[in-house]
This record gives C-alpha cells, structure tokens and sequence, in this order.
C-alpha cells in the first residue's frame, strides 16, 4: 500500500477535534460502505462557520449531501487524522486519484490551510 497525505494549519483546537470526528466517521462509513446518508447525522460534525461553505453562491461550491456522498463512496481509503505539532495536523490516507478535491475541499471548508498537497496538487483556496 502506498499512502499520501494532507498536511494543513489549523487556528481553533475545538474546529480541528470536530473535524477529526467527521475523519473518522467517514471512515467507519467507508468500510461498511453503507449506501446513502442520513443529513442529520452528518450535520452534527459541522460546526456554523463550516456549514456557511455550503450555502455560498458560486461554481466551485458543493452541496452538502453532494460532497459527503462523494466522500464516503470515494476511491482511496482514509487512514488517519493527527496533529503533528503546533497548530499543524496531517490527514493520511491510501493512495487513488479519483476524490481528492473532495478532501481539499473538506478541510478548507472548515478554515483549515493546506500547507502541502500530494501529487503536485495546486493549492488553489476555495475560501
């Protein structure tokens, strides 16, 4: 197995706990590949300042129940989700090419800074 990651920033120790808990709820979802989602469920991981991405005008927005099915139906698999050192964390996960917008997108939704993309990904900020 190979595996790439994320590495990002994050400012609110809270923000970044929740966003580990929506890590790993995803992927305990990903290995019962259980089809669809309840959005309640899910609405609880996102706090209102992440929950405000979804409702932006603009092409480059996903929806809500858009992006968490492409998250849990995705092609790599999710490993991890640990801060590595101050203020800086690393989201692991098994290497494939198809969903990795979606994992950008996921962590700039909840204000995070991606230092680092794998694969000469281009940081582009959907913010």
């Amino acid at each position: 197995m190979e595996y790439a990651k994320f590495d990002f920033i994050y400012d609110d120790i809270n923000r970044f706990r929740l966003f580990q808990k929506l890590f790993y709820r995803l992927k305990e979802s990903q290995s019962t590949r259980i089809p669809g989602y309840n959005s309640s469920e899910w609405l609880e991981y996102y706090d209102q300042k992440a929950l405000e991405f979804f409702f932006r005008e603009g092409e480059d927005v996903w929806d809500f129940e858009s992006l968490i099915d492409a998250l849990q139906t995705a092609e790599y698999q999710l490993v991890r989700c640990d801060a590595t050192k101050d203020n800086q964390a690393e989201l692991v996960f098994e290497v494939a090419f198809y969903g990795l917008e979606q994992l950008y997108v996921l962590i700039e939704y909840y204000g995070f800074k991606i230092r680092s993309a794998p694969f000469g990904m281009k940081l582009l900020s959907v913010m």
